[in-house]
């Protein structure tokens, strides 16, 4: 029997959805990666845009990585919608497809 689960990570430089947009995931934890322009703010909605609803969000610190391990999964039953201003490099976040 095959599990139809599949665990992973996603990098992302712009606005954009996890997986397949609209998939169901788990998330575990966010890794921002900020410029030296400032503290990166992201937000995570459920949903395959940000109109979805807003589950988490989490500022960066200037110039430097920091990460969000949750140790438990943030469910996105619609998908899961990063939205990324303009100060983060880079944001990964780790995750289950259900």
């Amino acid at each position: 029997m095959t599990n139809a689960n599949v665990a992973g990570y996603q990098s992302l430089a712009a606005d954009g959805v996890i997986n397949t947009s609209g998939a169901p995931v788990d998330a575990y934890g966010v890794f921002i990666n900020s410029g030296a322009g400032g503290a990166g703010n992201v937000k995570l909605y459920d949903g395959t845009d940000a109109t979805g609803t807003l589950v988490w969000e989490g500022d960066g610190v200037t110039d430097k990585g920091l990460s969000f391990d949750w140790g438990y999964g943030k469910r996105f039953p619609n998908g899961c919608y990063v939205d990324i201003d303009t100060n983060v490099a880079t944001v990964v976040v780790w995750y289950i497809k259900l």
